[in-house]
């Protein structure tokens, strides 16, 4: 009983002090001081929170933010048509200079639109139309796929490729020139064609128009029009095959001879020593025999021609009579001919007077040039 009485004091002591202290938890909690247990729990940041973020703490973000991929179309028809979305200015104007260079700047509608956050690694460049001819597709795909490919893109190729049309050429050869018409694939070929007509004659009309979208192979060429000689109708496709050997054109040949061999021959022999006769005789000359008789080779080389020799006078005296002389003048060389072992049969004599001079007459060696003898195949 003594032990407590003396140990009251002490909880009385302990007593004031835990009313003490939980007067002073109070007015401390009440007053606002101290940490608020929910500070403890991290808070909830929104999408309103993110937007008022300094810009360093928006930037440590941008690693999580999934970029899109970038995807050009280039659509072909009547030129070309770039739409779609790069990342830059660079690609963006490196697609423009190629299809500039391809197509012309006229012929090129640029859509591209710049935006930083796409990326081409994995992007896709879609190549759509119709062209003509496997080259112009090469064309077209060499100059974007290639770059596309080293830029990250996938290729996908639509392009759709129509046949070429064959390239027809027609060939005019006259006496005045040659003319070139038609649709070549290039100007390299237009000019090969106008060379090979300079190996031929100085005077060359080349209206071939460049045409991509024709091909040499498959390609005609017809030939039309006179030329001298049957061999030379020859001369001159062969002379073709030589010069567009590796073409892969057909040739047409329609060119006839103005003269046949036989008559080209003689026609040859005598424009070099026509033979001649004195004013108003029908002998020969010793110095024509020679002439006549490289004639008579030729009649003889050549079985199957026959000729006829015509005679002709200057216009001096009596037309009745020059008709006569010249008649005369023609069957001496007939007789002349047969004499060397040349057939009757293929040679006949027509005299025509004064009627077709080549000179003029008025003057002695005009009218010495129209005395003469003409061979012409009949």
């Amino acid at each position: 009983m003594l032990e407590d009485e003396e140990n009251e004091p002490m909880l009385l002591v302990l007593g004031v002090l835990a009313a003490v202290l939980a007067i002073v938890i109070w007015w401390f909690i009440s007053s606002g001081q101290g940490v608020s247990p929910v500070s403890a729990v991290a808070p909830t940041t929104t999408a309103e929170s993110v937007a008022t973020l300094p810009s360093s703490t928006a930037t440590t973000a941008a690693p999580d933010l999934v970029q899109e991929l970038s995807a050009v179309s280039l659509t072909i028809a009547d030129g070309i048509t770039l739409d779609g979305t790069v990342r830059s200015s660079g690609i963006a104007d490196a697609m423009l200079a190629e299809a500039v260079s391809q197509f012309g700047a006229e012929n090129v509608t640029n859509n591209l639109v710049i935006d930083p956050v796409v990326t081409e690694a994995g992007g896709t460049v879609t190549v759509i139309g119709t062209v003509v001819g496997e080259r112009s597709k090469d064309l077209v795909m060499d100059a974007f796929g290639t770059m596309a490919v080293e830029l990250g893109y996938t290729v996908d190729d639509q392009v759709i490729v129509e046949a070429l049309a064959p390239s027809d050429v027609l060939v005019d050869v006259s006496d005045v020139g040659i003319r070139f018409t038609g649709s070549v694939p290039s100007s390299a070929t237009s000019d090969e064609f106008e060379a090979f007509g300079l190996t031929l004659n100085e005077q060359v009309d080349n209206q071939l128009m460049v045409d991509p979208a024709t091909t040499t192979l498959g390609g005609e060429v017809r030939f039309v029009g006179d030329v001298g000689t049957p061999s030379e109708v020859n001369e001159v496709e062969a002379a073709f095959e030589v010069a567009f050997d590796h073409t892969g054109y057909g040739v047409t040949n329609e060119l006839d001879s103005v003269t046949t061999e036989l008559e080209a021959s003689l026609s040859e022999l005598f424009a070099l020593d026509p033979i001649e006769f004195d004013s108003g005789q029908t002998a020969i000359r010793a110095s024509e025999e020679a002439i006549l008789d490289q004639a008579a080779d030729v009649l003889a080389a050549n079985p199957t021609g026959a000729v006829e020799v015509q005679g002709h006078t200057d216009n001096e005296g009596d037309p009745a009579y020059n008709l006569g002389l010249s008649q005369r003048r023609a069957d001496a060389v007939r007789d002349y001919l047969i004499a060397q072992g040349v057939d009757p049969e293929r040679v006949t004599a027509v005299g025509y007077g004064p009627d077709e001079p080549i000179a003029d007459n008025s003057t002695a060696p005009g009218r010495q040039a129209n005395r003469r003898i003409v061979f012409v195949e009949r």
